[in-house]
């Protein structure tokens, strides 16, 4: 008798923080100020690293259930973004729309027709949350190099 194919997803690990958009002012050697004035659309899509077929909405469901949190493909929130932020003396700066979000990695686990298991490890994604409201937003100064995730369970700082 055949076994029905079940696949499963495994939470590893999540690291909660900020993840760049694509809105941002040009890069400022300092010491100065960016001040920046411009209706956009802040917005983030995330990706997957995976060597495997899966199922995105249930690697979700389970990083979800594991960790608390409502991860979605991507994100756009529109508004007119103004902010002035302050460049040190020494540094080169922009000023980026941070959107939340998490970086994950997850495993598969498999039950094939023939009743064996197989697993396949080590996928990861990265993902903006599914909440899509102002506050899930900050602007927060990115010295150069571009940093594209900032690692933190708080509010987003310059960096």
């Amino acid at each position: 008798m055949a076994c029905p194919v079940e696949e499963t997803y495994d939470p590893t690990s999540i690291t909660k923080g900020w993840f760049a958009t694509a809105a941002s002012s040009a890069w400022l050697a300092g010491p100065g100020s960016i001040s920046y004035a411009e209706t956009e659309g802040a917005s983030f899509s995330g990706t997957f690293s995976v060597g495997w077929t899966f199922s995105a909405s249930a690697v979700w469901a389970s990083v979800s259930t594991e960790y608390n949190v409502s991860l979605t493909a991507s994100t756009t929130y529109s508004k007119q973004w103004t902010y002035t932020k302050t460049v040190p003396d020494g540094k080169t700066a922009r000023a980026v729309v941070h959107k939340r979000g998490a970086k994950y990695t997850f495993n598969k686990h498999r039950i094939n027709t023939n009743c064996s298991t197989s697993s396949s490890y080590n996928g990861s994604g990265s993902h903006p949350y599914r909440a899509n409201s102002l506050s899930e937003y900050c602007i927060a100064l990115d010295t150069f190099p571009a940093t594209d995730f900032q690692a933190t369970t708080g509010g987003c700082t310059d960096h």
